[in-house]
């Protein structure tokens, strides 16, 4: 569109002397208080060069979709065998983003057997206690540890009963910003 813009500027300027080829140039740049201004220069075979500035004005926003009622609960499922060090940098993150706002979060780890856990259920219970939109479950599996066996167990066996399940691993890090986008993206039989 912006090639034809210029090719019928330029055509009616300079009849017969530009063809869309001549036209490779092209730059762009948001003006906050205009739109979008785009540059295109022209050069002919010649060396002639013909330099057109257009404007794309903002336009008024319209709507694209409604949510009717946001997501207001997150599930994490967590596989996880060992590595309580991890789990407790996780969970001192999930305090501090869940300390930000009114976010409601359950955490189901799904633990696959190991000398650890006794500790991993207290720390569980420990973060749950000091956190009051956090629900946490602990489900134990004896078998050999398996990522997809941990989340599918974990989804078919948690209680928690949040609108979005995300399936995380506990060395991840997230922000509360990425916690609503995962609520506010889904819609129920949409996307």
């Amino acid at each position: 569109q912006v090639i034809d813009k210029v090719m019928s500027h330029l055509n009616t300027k300079f009849p017969g002397k530009y063809q869309r080829d001549h036209c490779s140039s092209l730059r762009y740049r948001t003006v906050p208080t205009v739109g979008l201004e785009l540059d295109v220069i022209c050069r002919t075979p010649d060396g002639e060069t013909e330099r057109v500035t257009l404007v794309k004005e903002f336009s008024v926003p319209r709507l694209a979709f409604h949510h009717d009622r946001p997501n207001t609960s997150i599930t994490l499922i967590v596989p996880l065998q060992g590595r309580l060090h991890t789990l407790k940098v996780f969970l001192a993150n999930l305090r501090v983003v869940l300390g930000q706002g009114l976010l409601q979060v359950g955490l189901t780890v799904v633990y696959f057997n190991d000398l650890d856990s006794q500790k991993v259920q207290q720390l569980l219970k420990a973060t749950e206690d000091q956190t009051h939109n956090l629900k946490t479950e602990f489900i134990p599996l004896k078998e050999k540890f398996s990522r997809g066996l941990g989340l599918q167990e974990g989804v078919r066996k948690t209680r928690l009963e949040g609108q979005v399940m995300f399936f995380c691993d506990v060395d991840v890090l997230f922000s509360r910003e990425f916690l609503t986008r995962c609520l506010n993206t889904p819609v129920r039989g949409y996307q």
